[in-house]
């Protein structure tokens, strides 16, 4: 189809595999080149940007079966191998002087064969060999960064590198000593109003150094703006609003309701807005914007005749 390229064209004996993953911005790949030997790649989606980060010695771990890799916060763990060691674990920032191998789990050059990554929370889980044990699950726990949003605003919390996107994500792991900066983004109706912790202060970038664990938090605060008459006119069952504390005609007119409904208005889904709702006969029907249409919450409370 248009505008589909190939990139690369690498020699038949040079055999693409699967294992790929993304840091930062960049397609990070392996290929076998030749018997016993992988090679980590790097690609911007161009010829030019696609070169390779290191080549690593297997033997038979590298027969038919690529290294594992996997991508956490601004590193890749990968199965690397040299002949002194064997394939054990390796990590690399995407570059040929940031990759090294990071732990030696079976001495000597037969090596531990570490692949199945999995990362949970702020720990690296995988399968290796050793003499003495097999082959069993091993756990590579790192610095953990944990964020708690405080406050009753809403809003976000994202880290340099990834890896923190909070809400949902809260919780991860850094490896030692890596320096990772969070920015909050306060959401519609909210404001930012400082850090906590970690000697992090104000509503600027919070840095913070993976030395050890850390725990920030941070705080969103609801902002009201000013009140504006609404009226609720049951004769043609339309609300009318203004923008402003002022006469005139209504900025905004739309219908929703009955003529016998009760009139009501509230921040029902916390955004720091307020909109409309009816009570009707023992339920409300509220609306999280200032438009027709069917109530978005429905619920039941009370009896006819309340309000």
């Amino acid at each position: 189809a248009a505008g589909t390229l190939r990139i690369v064209d690498f020699p038949p004996t040079h055999d693409w595999t699967l294992p790929r993953t993304v840091l930062g911005g960049q397609l990070i790949f392996v290929t076998l080149p030749d018997w016993g030997r992988a090679r980590l790649w790097r690609s911007d989606g161009s010829a030019a940007g696609t070169e390779p980060i290191a080549d690593f010695l297997g033997g038979w771990d590298y027969q038919w079966t690529p290294p594992s890799l996997i991508a956490v916060g601004n590193r890749v763990f990968v199965g690397g191998g040299d002949a002194e060691h064997g394939t054990e674990l390796w990590v690399s920032d995407g570059t040929a002087a940031g990759t090294s191998m990071l732990a030696e789990i079976e001495p000597g050059p037969s090596g531990s064969s570490p692949d199945g990554f999995a990362f949970v929370g702020s720990t690296l889980y995988f399968a290796a060999t050793t003499t003495e044990h097999g082959r069993e699950l091993w756990a590579l726990p790192l610095p953990a960064l944990t964020v708690t949003v405080l406050g009753l605003g809403t809003g976000t919390v994202t880290s340099n590198p990834g890896g923190i996107a909070c809400p949902p994500v809260c919780l991860t792991g850094f490896l030692e000593n890596t320096p990772v900066e969070l920015t909050a983004a306060a959401r519609g109706g909210s404001a930012f109003t400082g850090w906590s912790g970690e000697g992090c202060s104000g509503t600027g970038i919070c840095q913070v150094v993976m030395s050890q664990s850390r725990n920030v938090s941070a705080t969103f605060d609801r902002v009201r703006g000013t009140d504006t008459p609404a009226i609720y006119r049951a004769s043609d069952r339309s609300w009318y609003l203004k923008n402003s504390n002022n006469g005139g005609a209504a900025d905004l007119i739309f219908p929703y309701g009955d003529p016998l409904d009760q009139a009501v208005k509230g921040d029902w889904d916390g955004d720091g807005d307020d909109t409309v709702g009816i009570y009707r006969d023992g339920t409300f029907y509220l609306r999280n914007t200032n438009t027709a249409g069917p109530g978005e919450i429905v619920f039941l409370f009370g009896a006819a005749g309340d309000i």
